[in-house]
């Protein structure tokens, strides 16, 4: 007879061991006790790959290399049963399995956290010295279009024998670097440190490389803020999952009395952030600044509160975003653990408090870590597509949390707004900083009401053509083709990736296709379809012309308008706008009449038909703590204009366009964040930069000009080859190995 099959449920957690700090914490008295931690992920869904040696899994690959010894390290098995076992294998410095561990697991840990905030998966941008990067950027016409994304980030825990780190956009990889200490002292060899075991390091990196997968133009240098922002995010997300760890939390709060504005505590995480370079980034200067006006107040002293106006280096502002940040967080946590000191009949900073105050404390700080977390992730979407400010981002992070939580008991908003003000932080625009007159206003869609049968439902027929869930039910994506009437953008080689033909990035096998593939393949075609709709006009030139006030981009050919626009606003079309010639043979072949009537008839011989980009087409579903649900479109179209440092040469190409081969000093880019709610197809937010705005383009050309990475970062962009001496092409490529590096 036989037995009935026994059904073993899955595992519903992966629990593998890292240290809480790095290594250096296990050997002090006051942190050893706490550098022994465990992170908690999800067990891989029914959807999702298995994990593989490396560790492998759908997001990540870690490739232990060592370049300089030549040395491949075995890779390790978290699928082992003596491993799973036992958490994973215990902390150990000079174990390179548990170096592929640690990696793998802050990383993981990151990625979830941002996937949490985001409502969708995160994708990879694809590298930049991919062939065919490279040929499209060298404006090779054989070039094809490439996808944008990969499906793996690629982790080297061993690739520099250097005291470095850093994310590459060039390889589309984490590379992390060893070195050996300076001596203590006499006949001290020095240890060995490697930056792949601080779990600080491990976070900052895993941030650059998703947030240069949500925005690709995230790494030019176009304002002061701008690379500066990369740097303080990717700190805040280190800073914040700091606080989402228990034992770590407990022990801080307990040492300081429940007070997390301590000077004890600030200057102990000053210390223990980023010791394993000795680098001193944004997130180790914020910390020192803290700690030094918080030790003023202890001593009963009203401390010089420092403020981004005293951050005279560019690359130095973004200690003051992560200070805005942090004090937000405080601030809130103390709101929230107001009661609990009176119920207790105790104060902050008191010696002893009981074990149950300070587990109640840690878990409203975490809570509070987690809720700042998610605000800064999703104020991402809410940012313009290129060149954003901290003032930007304070307004994208109070919008983005205004559509999803409208209430704000807590004051959440507020906390924000009042630590931004603080530091003196701008948000151009705004009547004050209280949080409605922050908040984005919503799209103007009055013009079209006489024009359009119903304003809001003005993106109805740009959703027709898109996807809004992925799913895996076997079946291939249908082809799309394009209208064949634009000389503008040519969707065969994408066509051929998203329908799986293009099995280098990911499987074509449709058997093995899994759910982030599919929603990786999902964007895609988004994207194409959302550029087949922008590029072909309206009927109408007065619609058309609408859109183009709206989004803040040029649709129509550029030229000489033959009448003043309907939005009575000057439609100035600056030639200089990255533009396809139009062949004036191809006049008879179909192209839209609303193209004739938008020029002078005297501008139809040379008319230039500008082009743009859809950055991001992706489909979010988040949830708030009230029950609210957002169902978003989340899209980023950009459009670049060529930028001289002469206002001379400036003038003459926005009047009468580029001379043959002519190469920008810089490129200027204006575009729009575009967002829809899908629940009712209403047009929510429209933030947009306009391409013709001169005086942003002004402030852009003061900025590169005096930021010696910006021109640098300029002329490798721009140069092509030709031997610019200005040029330093690897700052354009590898931004951040220099501003980890040592100078």
């Amino acid at each position: 007879m036989n037995k009935p099959r026994q059904t073993i449920p899955q595992p519903t957690r992966r629990r593998l061991r890292v240290f809480a700090f790095d290594p250096a914490a296990s050997v002090q008295l006051e942190t050893a006790v706490i550098n022994d931690a465990v992170v908690d992920l999800s067990w891989e869904a029914a959807w999702e790959g298995a994990i593989e040696l490396g560790p492998t899994n759908d997001y990540l690959e870690v490739i232990d290399f060592d370049p300089t010894s030549g040395h491949f390290y075995a890779p390790i098995d978290l699928n082992d049963p003596w491993i799973l076992g036992q958490d994973g294998l215990a902390p150990a410095e000079a174990n390179p399995q548990f170096h592929q561990q640690m990696v793998f697991a802050v990383a993981m840990r990151t990625i979830r956290n941002f996937e949490r905030a985001l409502g969708r998966p995160v994708f990879w941008a694809m590298p930049e010295d991919d062939p065919r990067v490279l040929a499209r950027r060298n404006h090779d016409k054989k070039a094809k279009d490439y996808p944008p994304f990969i499906k793996r980030l690629r982790i080297y825990p061993h690739a520099l024998r250097q005291a470095n780190a850093y994310y590459s956009p060039a390889k589309g990889a984490l590379l992390f670097g060893y070195f050996k200490a300076k001596p203590r002292f006499a006949d001290d060899e020095g240890e060995w440190v490697f930056t792949c075991l601080s779990q600080d390091i491990i976070a900052h990196e895993t941030a650059h490389a998703i947030l240069h997968g949500l925005r690709r133009r995230s790494v030019e240098a176009t304002n002061a803020d701008s690379l500066a922002f990369h740097e303080a995010f990717a700190d805040i997300i280190a800073l914040m999952q700091h606080f989402t760890m228990d034992n770590v939390v407990r022990h801080e709060l307990s040492r300081n009395g429940g007070k997390l504005r301590s000077a004890n505590l600030l200057t102990g995480l000053a210390s223990q952030f980023g010791q394993a370079t000795g680098r001193s980034g944004p997130l180790r200067q914020a910390l020192g600044i803290l700690s030094d006006e918080q030790t003023e107040r202890e001593r009963k002293r009203e401390p010089v509160t420092r403020t981004l106006k005293d951050a005279r280096e560019p690359h130095d502002r973004g200690q003051y975003l992560v200070i805005a940040v942090f004090d937000a967080f405080v601030t809130i946590y103390e709101r929230r653990t107001r009661d609990l000191f009176a119920m207790t009949g105790t104060r902050p900073g008191d010696d002893r408090l009981s074990e149950q105050l300070i587990a109640r404390l840690a878990d409203e700080a975490a809570k509070v870590a987690h809720s700042v977390l998610n605000m800064c992730v999703r104020g991402l979407d809410y940012l313009p597509p290129a060149d954003a400010t901290f003032g930007d981002f304070l307004r994208a992070v109070i919008t983005a949390d205004f559509d999803l939580v409208p209430e704000d008991p807590l004051k959440y908003r507020v906390a924000f707004a009042e630590s931004f003000r603080k530091r003196e932080i701008p948000a151009p625009g705004c009547m004050s900083y209280a949080p409605d007159s922050l908040c984005w206003e919503p799209p103007d869609l009055s013009a079209f009401d006489s024009i359009a049968a119903d304003s809001e439902l003005l993106f109805a027929d740009a959703l027709k053509g898109l996807t809004l869930y992925a799913r895996v039910n076997g079946s291939s994506p249908e082809r799309v083709k394009s209208k064949g009437v634009d000389p503008r953008y040519d969707t065969q080689g994408l066509d051929d990736y998203i329908t799986g033909r293009n099995s280098e990035y990911v499987s074509g096998d449709v058997a093995n296709r899994n759910l982030r593939e599919e929603a990786m393949r999902v964007v895609m075609r988004n994207q194409v379809n959302l550029h087949t709709w922008l590029i072909n006009p309206d009927d109408s030139l007065a619609v058309e012309r609408l859109w183009e006030a709206l989004l803040g981009l040029r649709t129509l050919p550029l030229g000489k308008p033959q009448s003043a626009p309907p939005t009575g606003r000057n439609h100035a079309s600056p030639k200089s706008i990255s533009a396809t010639v139009l062949n004036p043979a191809k006049w008879q072949r179909g192209w839209p009449e609303v193209w004739r009537e938008a020029v002078e008839p005297g501008d139809n011989e040379a008319l230039l038909l500008p082009r743009l980009e859809v950055h991001s087409a992706r489909i979010s579903r988040r949830a708030g703590p009230d029950g609210n649900e957002l169902f978003q479109l989340i899209a980023q179209v950009t459009q670049r204009r060529m930028g001289f440092f002469d206002p001379a040469d400036q003038k003459r190409v926005d009047r009468d366009g580029p001379m043959p081969r002519e190469k920008p000093d810089f490129w200027f880019r204006g575009g729009a964040t575009i967002l829809v709610d899908l629940r009712d197809g209403r047009l929510q937010r429209v933030i947009r930069q306009r391409i013709d705005n001169d005086t942003r383009l002004e402030r852009q050309r003061k900025f590169v000009l005096g930021d010696d990475v910006a021109l640098a970062m300029a002329a490798g962009r721009n140069d092509g080859g030709g031997g610019n001496p200005l040029a330093v092409s690897t700052l354009e490529t590898e931004p951040f190995a220099f501003l980890h590096g040592d100078g």
